[in-house]
């Protein structure tokens, strides 16, 4: 029956016969046993947790101010550049983005390119200015935050 529910079988303070034994390693049936009833608590507890959904929590790793606009002609095409200055964390080129017109989000994607001194970098420090240029938008406007975002996976809770 345990291995139709795909079921885990919690035995306190019992012992388990062989043959017992035998026919759940058999069937692919765990059998948890313990004299104490704080650890079969437990394990019944994080055991219940892992089955129910996770959430997900968005965390800011790091955070730039746009100073000033540049439009620069790349191969026949114009392209926007943000003169940027990290004022918190680290600005990582591989992480995704999102970007802050007062209380709104107007984008949130990965960025394109990311420079320090004309020089293509993967990451920027709290303190230095940098050039950034995003995937796929360019309605940048002077005063813009870029926020570096990490989806972080929270359990659930009983």
């Amino acid at each position: 029956m345990a291995k139709a529910a795909d079921a885990i079988i919690v035995a306190f303070s019992v012992g388990v016969p062989r043959a017992v034994r035998a026919s759940a390693s058999q069937n692919h049936v765990l059998i948890h046993t313990s004299n104490i009833i704080y650890r079969v608590i437990d394990d019944v507890r994080d055991r219940v947790i892992s089955l129910l959904p996770c959430s997900y929590e968005t965390k800011v790793t790091g955070e730039a101010t746009m100073l000033q606009i540049f439009d620069i002609q790349i191969k026949g095409s114009s392209k926007r550049i943000a003169g940027c200055r990290v004022t918190n964390g680290i600005l990582q080129r591989s992480s995704p983005i999102r970007v802050l017109r007062g209380e709104a989000m107007v984008y949130e994607g990965s960025i394109d390119a990311l420079r320090l001194l004309k020089k293509e970098v993967t990451e920027v420090r709290k303190g230095a200015e940098c050039g950034v240029s995003l995937q796929d938008f360019d309605n940048l406007q002077e005063g813009d935050i870029i926020q570096m975002i990490q989806k972080v996976e929270v359990p659930g809770e009983l």
